[in-house]
């Protein structure tokens, strides 16, 4: 996959998208800090200062059902993962905020692996979709000779203290990541399980989730410790007529990040967890000071450092590069937790000025093995001609060497005829290219509009539910005269 970068200001370049999800309150008994407004606001409530409101396409609640957040989240993003382009969802936020619930929900045990269908969290989902699109599928072009072939992969890796682990096969440990100008930026040595079912793929999740670094802390039982990044791969294959063949790739990354938490006072700075606390932060840190590099549009502070811890090097292209990405920044409403709160939506809204350029990553093959094979038979050709040359010499005689001019002529006339022909069809070619160019373009347009509507009416939907819930809870909540 390219990871290559042009000018930002070219019209091509999209903005990452952004919705803020409100996690239910740890401090019932204290006034929310964090406040949903509606399906596009929320507003933050400091004591004795006025509301600050911010505005977004979409806002989850702490009533906003899992079904109604994957709709307006995870399902566009999965349609562009479908379609062939690079997508990336990264949840953001302090620890306890509701990152790995976002992105796993409940995940099913192994007693019940059929309770998928009753999840709807991105990172049993959207692998369950990917398997359905690679069976069945039916030929898109009249072009095409055969059935698409469709693979899909899948692999599960952490960095626990800067170093790389795959979670698919623990062994791998201290994975070396790697870049080139052909593959872009991997890990080498990391486990590619293919997929053929929703319950290979979510069987893959659980085993990869059990290996996963986790440790309590004050603000969560089960905290992350490293920062997960499950990758699911797609490749379709398309033979046309003419021999040659179609290839189309896209990568999906669901990124759980380790939650950033403040030092507390009197901490011993040479422990085990303060170790994994400082650097979960320093890898955080990073992260903000790439984000911070790539929304200044003057790009006046100098290089952008990726390289300097390995999320920011394995997420490059989810960075200002070729992928669509989400960030999700999940928040604690709590008072508590209010200076996180303005980090996370600091950096959230950073984020959401970074532009990347996506592109349908499509490469043909056929061409070249179509003209080595004609070599080969050329050359055949040669060498038998040799052969019959030094067995019989050179022609003899006035008539002999007439004759072999003429076969020559006659060869001659063929290849001016054949270059001929071959020059009209790159002619064509072109104009070909050109005009499938143009629809490709119409048709990302097209695309871009029905995306932008679809998204509205996820949101109205999840508005609907969300107000249906409340209704429901007013309904049910006893009157000032029963409580009498």
């Amino acid at each position: 996959m390219s990871n290559h970068r042009l000018d930002p200001m070219e019209p091509s370049y999209t903005s990452s998208t952004l919705i803020p999800k409100i996690r239910p309150s740890t401090t019932p008994d204290l006034p929310d800090y964090v406040k949903y407004v509606c399906h596009k606001a929320l507003a933050l409530s400091a004591p004795g200062a006025e509301n600050a409101h911010w505005d977004f396409d979409f806002v989850a609640s702490p009533h906003t059902r899992q079904s109604s957040f994957f709709r307006v989240a995870g399902r566009p993003m999965a349609d562009h993962f479908l379609a062939f382009y690079n997508a990336a969802i990264i949840a953001y936020g302090q620890t306890g905020s509701g990152k790995t619930h976002t992105m796993l929900g409940n995940l099913p045990s192994d007693k019940a692996p059929r309770s998928w269908a009753h999840s709807t969290s991105p990172g049993i989902h959207l692998p369950a979709d990917c398997c359905r699109q690679q069976r069945g599928i039916k030929p898109q072009t009249p072009a095409n000779t055969g059935a698409t072939e469709y693979l899909v992969k899948a692999s599960m890796l952490q960095i626990y203290q800067e170093v790389v682990t795959d979670l698919l096969n623990p062994r791998q440990v201290k994975l070396q990541i790697r870049e080139s100008m052909d593959s872009g930026v991997m890990v080498v040595n990391l486990s590619e399980v293919v997929v053929h079912s929703a319950a290979e793929a979510l069987q893959l999740l659980r085993h990869g989730t059990s290996n996963r670094a986790v440790a309590e802390t004050a603000s969560n039982p089960v905290s992350s410790r490293s920062h997960c990044i499950l990758t699911l791969y797609m490749e379709a294959k398309d033979k046309m007529d003419t021999g040659v063949v179609r290839i189309r790739r896209s990568r999906l990354q669901l990124v759980d990040l380790a939650g950033s938490e403040r030092t507390p006072r009197g901490a011993d700075y040479g422990s085990a967890r303060q170790k994994e606390t400082n650097a979960i932060n320093k890898s955080l840190s990073t992260l903000c000071l790439v984000i911070a590099r790539l929304s200044d549009r003057n790009r006046n502070q100098g290089p952008v450092p990726y390289r300097d811890s390995k999320l920011t090097f394995l997420l490059q292209d989810c960075l200002g590069g070729n992928a669509k990405t989400l960030i999700i920044a999940n928040l604690n409403p709590s008072p508590t937790c209010a200076t996180e709160t303005n980090i996370t939506l600091g950096f959230a809204l950073r984020a959401k000025r970074v532009r990347n350029r996506a592109v349908i990553n499509e490469d043909h093959q056929g061409d070249a093995v179509i003209l080595q094979g004609e070599v080969q038979r050329l050359r055949q050709e040669l060498s038998i001609f040799r052969t019959l040359h030094a067995k019989d010499g050179p022609p003899q005689g006035i008539e002999e060497l007439s004759a072999w001019r003429d076969q020559t002529a006659a060869r001659v006339s063929q290849l001016h005829q054949a270059l001929q022909v071959n020059g009209e069809l790159e002619e064509k070619l072109v104009a070909k290219e050109a005009e499938y160019s143009r629809l490709r373009m119409e048709h990302a347009a097209l695309e871009e509009q029905c995306e932008a509507q679809r998204c509205e009416m996820s949101a109205l939907e999840a508005t609907v539910e969300q107000c249906e819930d409340e209704l429901h809870e007013l309904r049910t909540r006893p009157t000032l005269a029963q409580l009498q």
